[in-house]
């Protein structure tokens, strides 16, 4: 690895070695928000509806909700 950086850093100008960092950067960047919208349905349609008790707060209902 550190052969091939040394290559890197030899051969190719700092302005070409930037455009290739951004290129990852983009396609790393881009997986993850498509891994992300991938799933986006089943976080969501498994979501449980938090039922509201009388006598208890809101976050107390959502917390119980989820518990059971």
């Amino acid at each position: 690895m550190r052969r091939y950086i040394e290559n890197i850093q030899d051969t190719h100008t700092p302005h070409e070695r930037r455009q290739v960092a951004m290129r990852i950067a983009a396609i790393v960047t881009g997986l993850l928000f498509i891994a992300w919208l991938a799933t986006l349905g089943v976080r969501l349609g498994g979501a449980v509806p938090a039922v509201v008790n009388e006598g208890t707060s809101n976050a107390a209902s959502a917390l119980e909700a989820v518990q059971e």
